[in-house]
Formats: structure tokens, sequence, C-alpha cells
């Protein structure tokens, strides 16, 4: 059982899960901190976030109270949580007029709308240019390393000691 609710300024989400092996083994299951990690990253969304405003299909739309939801079919229906199996904008009647969700297939980065820096329009700044020229002398470093231990075995391997 999983609850989530606001509570004051913050968001509590109860878990119950036994944890005794004869009621569940979820805890040993690999899937186990990648649902924590989840339900972590769940709870602190901003509710403007591209992901809090963008479902996907098969979801289910859970309300803090009863209200009516339009959806992309156009009927309509009032309840607490609504199940969303069509792609499209799903309308819902709160006090202060209608809120849109939108409901797809695409994951939430081809929906992100952020403008996209390309590398024509990149200016490096002076750090960028100092990292870069630290990277290259690393490689050369790393090369100079490689040979000498090569060279290294080739004298041990000579000696007979290999």
């Amino acid at each position: 059982m999983i609850a989530y609710r606001s509570y004051g300024k913050g968001k509590v989400a109860y878990i119950g899960i036994n944890p005794s092996k004869d009621w569940s083994n979820m805890h040993y299951s690999s899937s186990f901190p990648i649902f924590w990690s989840q339900l972590v990253e769940y709870v602190n969304q901003k509710p403007t976030s591209v992901k809090a405003l963008n479902y996907r299909t098969g979801e289910y739309l859970v309300l803090e109270k009863e209200l009516e939801v339009s959806k992309p079919s156009g009927l309509k229906t009032t309840a607490r949580s609504v199940f969303l199996d069509r792609v499209g904008f799903y309308a819902i009647a709160t006090e202060n007029g209608n809120e849109f969700i939108a409901v797809n297939l695409i994951s939430e980065d081809e929906s992100d709308i952020r403008t996209i820096l390309y590398e024509e329009e990149f200016v490096p700044s002076a750090e960028s240019l100092e990292k870069t020229g630290r990277e290259e002398l690393f490689r050369y470093i790393i090369v100079i390393v490689l040979l000498f231990v090569l060279f290294e075995t080739y004298i041990y391997r000579r000696r007979g000691l290999l």
C-alpha cells in the first residue's frame, strides 16, 4: 500500500510493506532501490515541472478530491482518480477554472522545449580552454606511462623473470 499527501509545507508518503520474508521479498529485489529513487523523485518534483504536467497512457491521475474531468474523447466524469487511457489533453474543473494535463506516449525529454545551445554558438571560456589543455597533457602522460610499463615488461621477459 502506498499513500501520498501534501502535509503543511511538505509532502508525505507512506509505504505499507511488511518486512517479513513470509509476506514479501520486495526488499531483496533489485528493483527495490529503483522504487525508492523514483518515489523520492516523485515526492520532490515541483508542481509546474514537465514531469508533473505530462503523463503517459496507462497511468492513474489521483486528485485531492472528487473533481469533474473531461477526457480527450469528450467524455466527462466526476472522480477522485482517473485512468489515463487516451492520448490528448484532460481538463480538470477546479475552483480556479480548468487545469489541463497532457497524456502522451513520448518521454519527458522529448517534451522539454528549453533552448538548446548549439556548438557554433558556444564561446569557450578561459576555464574550459585550461581544462582542455589539462586533458591533452593527461593523455600524453598516460601514453608515456603505458610505454614505460611495456618497456619494463620487455626487460623482465628478456631477463627471464616473467
